[in-house]
């Protein structure tokens, strides 16, 4: 009943103040949201958990042999240089149009779903920013996204426990060695020590350094295991 509600009032609001796709700029359909149909088409979408999970194993075996992979890995698309995805992330990420992460975390939540049914973690937890990096672009992006998606599956959020103490460069240009020389020891967990399966969040993924490190902080502090949700995975990492 609520959602025929919502649905109603979208609609309604359509008549008069008309959304356009954040991709492609033409304007959204009843059903549409946030991103045209013709739009997402054109991403490179996984098909299942399973392949999305496989392809980030592999980047994982690539690039950090040291670090066992996640037990799962819920990746919408792949992207690709300056395809539709990639500037519709960097619009999320730099431009502030931070309503797209939202989008993003529901989308995830309808893909994952299955797939984390039978072995549900016991938080969402987005990989942090450093404060100063927080400052710069208003928002984390990565945090939003978790938090709608903790929102559509009924998990606790957890934003505050694992930390960025090290302000790093960008990551853009670098070798997959530069980015792990770049982020080490960069994260650590604040407060109490962790425990059980934890559901990791960010919005890109290219080489996983980003991710491995948060990954080995949080299984340094007593996560058994650890999933990751995130939005895109580069189609060809650099090495």
């Amino acid at each position: 009943m609520m959602r025929a509600r919502e649905r109603f009032l979208r609609q309604a609001l359509h008549l008069f103040y008309p959304d356009a796709c954040v991709s492609c700029g033409t304007l959204l359909q009843y059903s549409e949201e946030m991103i045209c149909s013709r739009c997402l088409q054109e991403f490179d979408a996984f098909s299942t958990v399973d392949a999305s999970t496989a392809a980030v194993t592999k980047v994982f075996r690539a690039h950090h042999p040291s670090v066992s992979p996640p037990v799962r890995a819920a990746v919408l698309y792949r992207f690709h240089h300056h395809d539709r995805l990639q500037g519709v992330l960097h619009d999320m990420k730099y431009l502030g149009v931070y309503r797209i992460a939202w989008y993003f975390g529901r989308a995830i939540a309808r893909y994952g779903a299955g797939a984390f049914s039978n072995d549900l973690p016991e938080m969402v937890m987005p990989v942090p920013l450093h404060p100063l990096r927080i400052a710069e672009r208003t928002y984390n992006q990565s945090a939003l996204i978790a938090q709608s998606l903790a929102g559509e599956l009924g998990l606790p959020l957890c934003s505050d426990a694992l930390i960025r103490r090290v302000y790093t460069s960008s990551q853009t240009g670098l070798t997959a060695a530069e980015r792990h020389a770049n982020l080490r020891g960069a994260f650590e967990v604040h407060g109490s020590a962790l425990s059980g399966h934890v559901l990791l969040v960010d919005d890109v993924m290219t080489t996983g350094s980003t991710i491995a490190e948060a990954m080995s902080a949080l299984r340094s502090s007593g996560v058994d295991r650890v999933s990751l949700a995130i939005v895109a995975l580069a189609a060809r990492s650099r090495t």
